[in-house]
């Protein structure tokens, strides 16, 4: 039987209004509150004042992540996110970041330690990390005292940002396991000593800014393993041009004759006879090491204590010149 024409119209009108009602749900939000998302790739929530970080579901989605410029005193985004590459800190309060998921002991005694004990005695190896794809971490001018825990979780690492900060050392494992890390920023910080392994297998290394910090001296050796196409800034630090900087004078000036610039703007500040002089340009007399001939006086000997693991650099003189040889020293 057919219907009539006005009634088949009604009727296709409420079928086509049901049909638009149910296929046309209302979107959820797919940006944090005030925050700016160009795509669902990227949330910007610079500048906004924020105390506390956002909490959305499309931020253990995003691959670009901006908390820059707020007043943040921590940050704990202790959701996985494996699509993360860029996470920027900068200008906040922040005094301390662990990168760990879990931060539970895996010694198998199920003992929680506090993050600092559990990060320095487990290592990165025994974490997994919220940001494990991470290539940019930014966190310049904050207050961080130590660098963050868990970076090796984060093994993709390139780039890594931490200057103008309050860190004081640079210890073994603080680095480990960034062995894609291209980029170390430390300048404007407080560090006043470096652990000789600091850099230890981190080859692919071409630029370490250690400027405007607290050294006074370094070893070469620390420097060797990242050592091919690596550019060292020391400019600004209060270098004490004595005989413990021999070596690293030596160093530089085996890099000049090869027409390679590894360190940059290595000027004495003490003692006050060499101050604003360049160390390359100063001989072993003016840093008042002995003479070749006491040195090669028979019975001269130089106690050495170091690390296991290091790598030694040993001047040995020559009548035709000074070389250097290395060793690696394997046991105690």
């Amino acid at each position: 039987m057919a219907l009539p024409r006005q009634l088949g119209l009604v009727v296709l009108l409420l079928l086509c209004g049901t049909q638009g009602r149910w296929s046309s749900p209302i979107p959820l939000a797919t940006c944090p509150e005030a925050c700016v998302c160009p795509d669902r790739t990227q949330i910007n929530c610079s500048s906004l004042g924020l105390s506390v970080a956002p909490r959305h579901p499309s931020m253990s989605r995003t691959t670009d992540l901006d908390l820059s410029h707020n007043l943040l005193r921590a940050v704990a985004l202790h959701r996985p996110n494996l699509e993360l590459r860029a996470l920027r800190l900068g200008n906040n309060q922040i005094s301390y970041l662990s990168l760990c998921l879990d931060m539970r002991s895996s010694d198998g005694g199920g003992r929680r330690l506090r993050a600092p004990e559990a990060w320095r005695n487990q290592r990165s190896k025994r974490f997994v990390s919220w940001a494990p794809s991470l290539l940019l971490l930014s966190m310049e001018k904050n207050r961080l005292a130590e660098t963050p825990w868990g970076l090796g979780g984060s093994r993709a690492l390139q780039v890594l940002q931490l200057s103008y900060n309050q860190i004081s050392t640079l210890d073994a494992g603080d680095l480990e396991g960034l062995w894609q890390l291209k980029e170390l920023h430390l300048h404007h910080n407080l560090i006043s000593s470096l652990h000789p392994q600091a850099f230890m297998g981190l080859t692919n290394l071409t630029v370490i800014d250690l400027s405007f910090n607290l050294l006074m001296s370094v070893s070469p050796a620390t420097f060797l393993s990242p050592r091919v196409g690596l550019e060292v800034r020391g400019d600004g630090n209060p270098w004490r041009c004595d005989c413990e900087m021999a070596s690293l004078k030596r160093w530089m000036a085996l890099d000049a004759d090869r027409d390679q610039r590894l360190w940059l703007d290595m000027v004495c500040f003490s003692p006050s006879s060499l101050a604003g002089r360049d160390l390359l340009q100063l001989r072993e007399e003016d840093l008042g090491c002995p003479g070749p001939s006491a040195q090669n006086r028979p019975g001269f000997h130089h106690d050495l204590t170091v690390d296991q693991g290091s790598t030694v650099l040993l001047p040995c003189s020559i009548e035709q010149g000074s070389h250097l040889l290395g060793y690696v020293v394997d046991s105690v």
